[in-house]
Parts: C-alpha cells; structure tokens; sequence
C-alpha cells in the first residue's frame, strides 16, 4: 500500500471489543460443558464457572491493554 494516510486510517479504526460480561458469558458457556462431565453439582459447577471466567476476562483485559500500549505509532508525514 502506497497511501500511508490510508494504511493509518484503516489500521486506527477500532476492533468491536466485547464487554467483560460478554467475555464472561462466552468462557462461561464454553466451560461449562466441562463442569457437567467432570459430574460437579450444576449450582456449584454454575458459580465455578462464573469465577473461572471473571478471572480469566480480568487476564484478558490485561493482555489487550498490553497489546495496545505496545501498538501505539506516531506516523508523520513530511512531504510538507
């Protein structure tokens, strides 16, 4: 791509980020499954998962805010 604006432009639009319930949610329903094989109580398999999946949307929000600290770019243009 020649046209830095635009390769700038493209690259600040921001990504769809999913709010921590959302994060919660999603790891929630994919371990739960899990819970039920390993034959834990449903209400405590229910607030493990919960637990689990607060944790880990917590690491999650961490690693993304690494990430984007670590992206950030200063793009000048000196053609005047």
């Amino acid at each position: 791509m020649t046209d830095l604006r635009g390769l700038a432009a493209r690259e600040t639009q921001p990504a769809p980020v999913p709010s921590q319930e959302e994060l919660i949610s999603r790891i929630g329903m994919l371990a739960h499954p899990y819970a039920f094989e390993l034959g834990v109580d449903p209400l405590v398999a229910a607030l493990l998962v919960r637990y689990v999946a607060t944790v880990a949307s917590g690491l999650i929000r961490e690693a993304q805010i690494a990430q984007l600290r670590a992206q950030t770019v200063v793009i000048r243009d000196e053609r005047g």
